[in-house]
């Protein structure tokens, strides 16, 4: 179908010769990646080793899960992710700069406080290992004003590109050859999701 659809192009937009049309016809197609999200999967620990299993056989490429979803400390999360790379799955990395997990009582505190923990969250996710593809960062407050949030992400910016440039690891999945035949170098690896916190 690749050189098909060039036959349906009118003359004036079809590709002039032979060089540029195999550079179509070896394009990647692109694909979907699956991510399982168990929130909360640090109740069911012991059963993870048969939910990445079950997972993995229904075509799943690799599962969400927070910092406390890993377990209760540096060897745990290591523990979980090395479980997670020998199924063959890959992690989505949730942060939070405020209120983990969304549990327990919210109290509402400062960019700044929210800067610090997202630093130190960011330290943790470092002693992960390549298994993280994606960090997903649930970052700021909505309720603070326009000057809050820039005030946050004036700060928060410099750290998780800082974070990103050390781990070229992360995000290197949805790196996609341009028709160049380069790789972006814009940071893929890493989003912002305000909302609550």
């Amino acid at each position: 179908m690749k050189c098909e659809v060039l036959a349906l192009l009118p003359a004036r937009l079809r590709l002039p010769d032979t060089t540029e049309r195999a550079a179509v016809d070896t394009m990647p197609a692109p694909r979907l990646a699956l991510f399982l999200n168990p929130w909360g999967a640090s109740s069911f620990s012991r059963h993870l080793p048969t939910l990445l299993a079950e997972a993995r056989r229904h075509g799943y490429d690799g599962v969400e899960m927070s910092l406390s979803d890993l377990g209760p400390d540096a060897a745990a999360r290591r523990a979980t992710c090395d479980m997670i790379s020998d199924h063959g799955m890959r992690l989505i990395l949730g942060l939070y700069s405020g209120w983990d997990d969304y549990e327990g009582p919210w109290a509402p505190s400062s960019p700044g406080a929210h800067v610090a923990q997202l630093e130190q969250q960011l330290k943790q996710a470092e002693r992960l290992g390549s298994v993280v593809t994606h960090v997903n960062v649930h970052s700021g407050c909505d309720s603070w004003d326009e000057r809050g949030a820039m005030r946050y992400f004036n700060d928060a910016l410099p750290l998780t590109s800082a974070f990103l440039e050390a781990n070229p690891h992360v995000g290197a999945a949805t790196r996609e050859v341009d028709t160049h035949g380069s790789q972006p170098t814009h940071l893929t690896g890493l989003s912002h999701e305000t909302h609550r916190g």
